[in-house]
């Protein structure tokens, strides 16, 4: 995966991500992405595709590759307070349309995301010496 991105200011940014696939078209995306931090320390991450005529304007359409859509991905990351050092609640929601036609589309992207999570969690933990004690884990 490729990512580039271009600032238009300290929150918000034009961003393409490409991703290599093996069997059908790579995909592009071309989006914007805004981050908010709050007085709590608090932040969210918002992504969202630009409209196609934007999107072609900013990155032509290229060869080899479909344009993907991304609906909707917010990243909400919260401070809680811990007897074990610092600590945080992560959200992700995620929405995305790969464009095209990819066979088995809905287990490659479930996969994908919990692989993404089950790396937050590994480096959280690698982080922390110390495992926390049972039932510290703020649940949902």
């Amino acid at each position: 995966m490729c990512i580039r991105d271009r600032d238009i200011s300290s929150e918000l940014a034009v961003m393409v991500v490409e991703v290599k696939l093996p069997i059908v078209k790579d995909r592009d995306f071309v989006a914007v992405r805004w981050i908010s931090t709050n007085p709590d320390g608090s932040a969210q991450v918002t992504t969202t595709s630009l409209q196609p005529e934007l999107a072609d304007s900013h990155l032509g359409k290229r060869k080899g590759f479909c344009r993907g859509r991304i609906q909707m991905q917010c990243l909400f990351i919260a401070p809680l307070a811990s007897n074990n050092g610092p600590s945080c609640r992560v959200r992700w929601l995620s929405a995305v349309d790969p464009g095209g036609n990819i066979p088995s589309a809905k287990k490659m992207t479930g996969t994908k995301n919990a692989e993404t999570i089950l790396a937050l969690q590994k480096a959280v933990y690698l982080s922390h010496p110390t495992p926390p004690a049972p039932g510290e884990f703020d649940v949902i």
